[in-house]
């Protein structure tokens, strides 16, 4: 008589239980920690299988390295969190093939909705925590087709999703990329924070600025970017976005923020990336770029980051690009190719380039160039070497080597109602450059640069009469 008493008292505490339980333990399917020869793929599976069938949220990654062979494609609405940063492992197991799916082989996480960028759905409410993605070691001889999996992870139309304390180490392609599909609705209103990109750089950077490969750019630690028309990339971009071709941006209002990203060959790409906020990260060591923002990428705030040793410009904007603010951020050392701490050009307009710190440069403190009109470059510190080619501020309508490389826009490009005023130049050959290297009449009208402030400065200022 007792057994039947008991039975039903354990059978109801066993079902409460599990309906009160609002997580799944990967650890409960078996997953084995610290074992290179172990692949834990079919288990990780099967706990992302039970959340969605059981309705749960969360799922729970203990410390531990745990090797794996393909990536996960995760529902809307779950969290996947790990230990903490350095304490639960994601990495992949030796001797993989090469890459034959796009939805488990491109990154380790994206979405079940939505993982391919021929895709419209959209990707919801997906947060990634505390956790480290190990990737495979490029080899010498980098050949982006030898790897089976290209980032870190990667979220197409994505809204509302986090991802918080996450490091990526050695991603072939992009460390973690958010991207707006051609059909898509969006890809908006998500954050990055707290985040550690480390990129290889024995392929990437030349320690010889000459040498520096421009054409390498395959390798970005974060990037945001919607589709853009066919018309309005590079060379081919509009003077003005009134034409057919032109797409608004589907990349709106996410941040990335308090973040590291080292090596590769751009720390940070927006491209029609419109509304978005970088703040607060520390980006190293890009063969290329620190922050590259293209493609009619407008009303951006790039702030109070510290960017050091890259290889051709450490801020960057180009090809219709404008109203962004680039304030307050620290800027030491541009190798060379381009050697420009902060630069837009070809019609980069309205855009306010204000209380930036800028040494060890090596060509240009700060340049907009190639149609440059309404910009304003405000209380800006910029320090350079006493080198002879060194110019602390350019603004120049039609640059030479671009209108030889061929965007010439009909002779229409003009650097006008630019403003620079209160900046603090030292050590430098020459001190603010207002010029047309074309000579384009009325190319250059109601410029205005005073106020700055000049120390150990060759020659202050060559400008035309406005």
């Amino acid at each position: 008589m007792k057994v039947f008493i008991l039975l039903p008292i354990f059978a109801s505490m066993f079902f409460n239980s599990t309906a009160q339980k609002k997580w799944v333990d990967v650890n409960d399917f078996g997953v084995i920690a610290n074992d290179e020869k172990i692949d834990n793929y079919n288990q990780f599976l099967s706990a992302f299988a039970f959340a969605q069938k059981h309705n749960l949220r969360q799922i729970k990654i203990p410390a531990g390295t745990f090797y794996i062979s393909k990536g996960f494609m995760l529902n809307d609405d779950i969290l996947v969190s790990g230990a903490g940063m350095d304490k639960t492992i994601l990495k992949l197991i030796n001797n993989l093939p090469p890459r034959t799916d796009e939805a488990t082989q491109t990154a380790v996480f994206t979405g079940i909705n939505s993982f391919s960028l021929s895709q419209s759905a959209t990707t919801k409410n997906i947060s990634i925590k505390s956790l480290t993605i190990i990737l495979q070691k490029p080899t010498d001889e980098f050949k982006i087709e030898k790897f089976s999996m290209l980032g870190g992870i990667r979220l197409i139309n994505p809204v509302n999703c986090l991802i918080d304390s996450v490091k990526i180490i050695n991603p072939p392609k992009f460390g973690i990329g958010l991207y707006a599909t051609t059909g898509g609705a969006a890809c908006s209103n998500n954050t990055i924070q707290n985040c550690m990109v480390i990129m290889q750089q024995d392929w990437y950077l030349q320690l010889k600025p000459e040498i520096i490969p421009r054409s390498n750019e395959s390798c970005i630690g974060i990037e945001i970017a919607s589709p853009i028309g066919k018309n309005n990339n590079g060379a081919s971009t509009y003077l003005d976005r009134n034409n057919a071709d032109y797409i608004l941006s589907k990349a709106t209002q996410n941040t990335i923020k308090n973040s590291r990203i080292s090596g590769g060959s751009h720390g940070i790409s927006m491209s029609n990336a419109c509304k978005n906020t970088l703040m607060n990260n520390n980006i190293k060591g890009c063969s290329n770029r620190g922050i590259i923002i293209i493609t009619c990428s407008d009303y951006n705030i790039i702030s109070n980051n510290k960017i050091a040793d890259i290889g051709s410009t450490a801020v960057h904007m180009a090809y219709n690009s404008g109203f962004n603010k680039i304030k307050n951020n620290v800027i030491n050392g541009v190798l060379g190719v381009e050697g420009d701490g902060i630069k837009s050009y070809i019609n980069c307009n309205n855009n306010q380039i204000t209380d930036n710190t800028i040494t060890n440069f090596a060509r240009t403190g700060i340049r907009v160039s190639h149609g440059a009109n309404n910009n304003v470059i405000e209380r800006n510190t910029i320090v350079g070497n006493n080198l002879n080619e060194q110019i602390g501020i350019k603004i120049i309508a039609n640059n030479l080597r671009q209108y030889q490389e061929g965007f010439q826009y009909d002779n229409k490009l003009t650097a006008s109602n630019n403003t620079c005023l209160n900046n603090d130049i030292s050590s430098v050959a020459l001190g603010v450059l207002i010029s047309d290297e074309m000579n384009m009449p009325n190319s250059l009208k109601s410029n205005k640069a005073g106020n700055n402030k000049f120390k150990n400065v060759t020659k202050q200022y060559n400008k035309p009469a406005n």
